[in-house]
């Protein structure tokens, strides 16, 4: 997986993590974190990913879809020279972002 950006940071109705699939095959997200540095941390839900795969995790609230996760906070989360992780189910990092 790779944390492509953030799109709208600072702004709860644009603000989204855009990831995507790089490896080989299919690949399950649940149980998945993305993290920032003040202990936000969203759950992904069972998701399976080929490769080329892009999904865009929306910081607001909204209905879920194979292409959009909505984690539905009541404010913006991500912001200048933050980092996010994203942890597999085990807890392992498997990517790491820092926003300009």
């Amino acid at each position: 997986m790779v944390i492509e950006g953030v799109i709208g940071a600072g702004d709860l109705n644009f603000e989204r993590v855009v990831m995507r699939r790089s490896g080989d095959g299919e690949l399950s997200l649940a149980g998945w974190t993305l993290e920032d540095e003040n202990g936000h941390a969203y759950l992904f839900p069972q998701l399976e990913l080929y490769k080329g795969s892009t999904i865009s995790l929306h910081t607001r609230a909204g209905a879920d879809t194979v292409t959009d996760l909505y984690w539905s906070l009541a404010e913006a989360v991500w912001e200048t020279g933050e980092q996010i992780t994203l942890r597999d189910a085990q807890g392992s990092e498997r990517a790491v972002y820092r926003l300009p």
